[in-house]
C-alpha cells in the first residue's frame, strides 16, 4: 500500500461473486474497502481518474498478500485472483505493507461505513 494515512470504510461482502461485482462494476472512492472472510481488498488508487488497484491485506494480521489492478483485469482474471485469495494460496507470499507498519501497529484506519461517514474524509470527493 502506498497510502500511510488513509481512512477506509470497508463493507463486508458475502460471496467473491458479490466482490469481483462490485469491483467490475463500479468506480469507487479512494476510501473504499471489502471484506470477504478474513481479507481486505483496500482501494489503494491514487485518484477517482485513475487504474482502480486494490491491496488484498490479512484483516488479522494486517500483513499485505497481493496488489490488483482490477481496472486492468478481465472478468476471468479478477475472479481467478480473488479465487486464489479466499482459497489461500496467496499465503505465505506477503510482505508488511507500509501502511500498517508502525510502532504500536495502526488500528484506526479501518473503519465501519457507520464510522465512515460520521466525520469528513478528504479521499470521499
Amino acid at each position: 500500500m502506498i497510502h500511510r494515512k488513509r481512512r477506509f470504510s470497508v463493507g463486508t461482502v458475502d460471496t467473491p461473486e458479490e466482490l469481483a461485482e462490485k469491483l467490475e462494476q463500479t468506480i469507487w472512492t479512494r476510501c473504499t474497502g471489502f471484506r470477504l472472510g478474513s481479507y481486505l481488498w483496500l482501494n489503494d488508487s491514487t485518484g477517482p481518474d485513475g487504474a482502480q488497484e486494490y491491496a488484498v491485506v490479512r484483516e488479522d494480521s494486517r500483513l499485505q498478500l497481493e496488489s490488483i489492478t482490477v481496472s486492468w483485469c478481465t472478468p476471468a482474471e479478477l475472479r481467478s485472483y480473488i479465487d486464489a485469495c479466499v482459497r489461500g494460496l496467496w499465503e505465505g507470499y506477503y510482505w508488511a505493507s507500509n501502511c500498517f507498519v508502525s510502532e504500536p501497529p495502526i488500528t484506526n484506519l479501518i473503519e465501519t461505513p457507520e464510522q465512515h461517514r460520521a466525520t469528513y474524509c478528504p479521499a470521499c470527493d
